[in-house]
């Protein structure tokens, strides 16, 4: 990082409650507790099937919780040794912060104070509880425990995969983490078209979560047809490889990606970690004359942006901003705040992707409660936003909006709608700027559910079996898409 304060340095990783924290080595206070979908954790249930025990207490609103998140360390840490890879190790996010009414609201990134949606590729469980972050008498957001089978509680901090494993072999006795055989788990990111019916790429990114990988065949679904890739690799754990598909796809199209054989193998019994699926996006439509709003961290003569138009040439650009008085530049009045460009794009109908940059190769890192992030505006409306953290040197957001010659503002889609909890047992709480119409469809697209003329804050009740739905939803001429899974 950038400082050579002690305290300045810290403060980009924690965010300060300031009282006395449980000391090393005490035995963990017990909790039994329901997690956000309902299921019950009991601490001593674990320690007594000789699991460990990761915590991670953190807070909607904490920055460096967010980007501790963003990295994904824990994430593949619970698909190798949590139950869906070697069964040694429970994690579990604990929201320490918010009063137990807001906080399912504030982990979906509805309400404030939130930075985003901590539900969102979070495998692990995720429980709501002050009364835990009291009872192990927390300093600052996030702290991350780790409790041996034998019930004693040690601060861990903030380490990546390798060092949360070295950590829990190295002090917890007799433990000695092992590895799954034949076990990856998959990923597709988002997939943007500029319209319906374009061919475009599709990226799966398939990691080793065990012993040695290989060899792996990949299926692609979309809307029944299948194209199936095999790859020979040679990935160790942790180690990631990319497998590219070409496929044509409609906005709300659901694309399933699917590692079907391992090592010339069935993958290992991990149903969650071995799929994925996400939906397709239309490029947001908006006319020529924009607002670009920069939401800077707190280094702005680092930060830039460029849009780009459909061959990659940089059409518009910004940044970098004025530099601050601290060191490295931090701070001063270009620092945490929101650059307003007003621009115009290009003449004639095309897409346009957005390229957020930063010289110092830490993306621009979320400070405090303030998101850092770019959003396009078209006659004040928002028609794109992006709120982002450590991403790097570089990050690119394809097919962003659309500049459409013949634009009126009821041409938007319902951006502000929101679906939760979800996955859910079928029951789901919506929450939109208006009232709207409802149609639900499953994969076949056959109508499963409908209703009209709904409120701003409403609940649907999706009697079906466990699977992936589409929800359609509606406003006057906007509408929307979300996917719905029930367990």
């Amino acid at each position: 990082m950038k400082t050579k304060l002690l305290i300045a340095f810290m403060a980009l990783f924690i965010c300060h409650l300031g009282h006395a924290q449980i000391t090393d080595g005490s035995v963990a206070p017990d909790f039994t507790v329901d997690d956000i979908f309902g299921n019950t954790h009991h601490l001593q249930s674990y320690l007594d099937d000789d699991k460990t025990v990761i915590l991670n207490i953190s807070a909607t609103w904490c920055g460096p919780c967010w980007n501790y998140k963003q990295t994904g360390f824990f994430k593949d840490f619970y698909y190798s040794h949590g139950p869906e890879g070697s069964d040694e190790v429970v994690i579990l996010y604990v929201e320490g912060s918010a009063e137990a009414e807001d906080a399912v609201d504030l982990l979906y990134g509805i309400g404030s104070p939130t930075i985003g949606n901590w539900v969102e590729g979070t495998p692990y469980p995720i429980i709501a509880s002050q009364a835990i972050a009291q009872s192990y008498q927390i300093t600052y957001f996030p702290t991350v425990y780790r409790i041996c089978p034998d019930g004693f509680v040690y601060e861990m901090g903030q380490l990546n995969r390798e060092g949360i494993e070295n950590n829990i072999n190295s002090n917890c006795a007799s433990v000695n983490l092992s590895n799954s055989d034949n076990h990856v788990s998959v990923e597709i990111g988002g997939i943007e078209v500029c319209e319906d019916g374009e061919t475009t790429s599709v990226q799966a990114e398939i990691t080793n979560q065990g012993n040695t990988v290989t060899s792996i065949e990949v299926e692609v679904n979309v809307n029944g047809t299948v194209e199936t890739v095999n790859e020979t690799v040679n990935l160790d754990k942790w180690d990631s490889t990319l497998v590219n598909f070409d496929v044509e796809a409609n906005e709300g199209d659901l694309v399933f990606a699917e590692v079907v054989s391992v090592n010339n193998t069935l993958p290992h019994n991990s149903d969650v970690a071995q799929s994925e699926n996400t939906e397709v996006q239309v490029s947001s439509p908006t006319g020529r004359d924009i607002e670009v709003h920069v939401y800077t961290d707190n280094y702005p003569g680092e930060i830039s942006w460029n849009i780009l138009d459909e061959a990659g040439n940089a059409v518009i650009s910004g940044g970098p901003y004025e530099e601050g008085p601290e060191d490295f530049g931090g701070g001063g009045p270009d620092a945490l705040t929101t650059k307003i460009h007003d621009v115009l794009l290009p003449a004639g109908e095309q897409c346009f992707s957005i390229e957020l940059l930063d010289s110092y190769g830490d993306g621009w890192s979320l400070s405090g409660n303030f998101d850092a992030g770019i959003e396009i505006f078209y006659e004040g409306q928002s028609v794109y936003k992006e709120i982002v953290g450590d991403f790097g040197s570089e990050i690119l957001f394809n097919r962003a909006m659309k500049h459409l010659t013949t634009m009126n503002t009821n041409d938007f889609t319902l951006e502000t709608i929101e679906v939760y909890p979800n996955p859910s047992n079928g029951a789901f709480n919506v929450s939109s700027s208006e009232s709207f119409d409802v149609n639900v469809f499953d994969i076949q697209g056959k109508k499963v559910y409908s209703q009209k003329n709904m409120s701003s804050s409403s609940k649907i009740q999706i009697n079906q079996s466990s699977g992936v739905y589409i929800a359609e939803f509606t406003a006057g001429n906007k509408k929307t898409t979300k996917k719905l899974i029930i367990k």
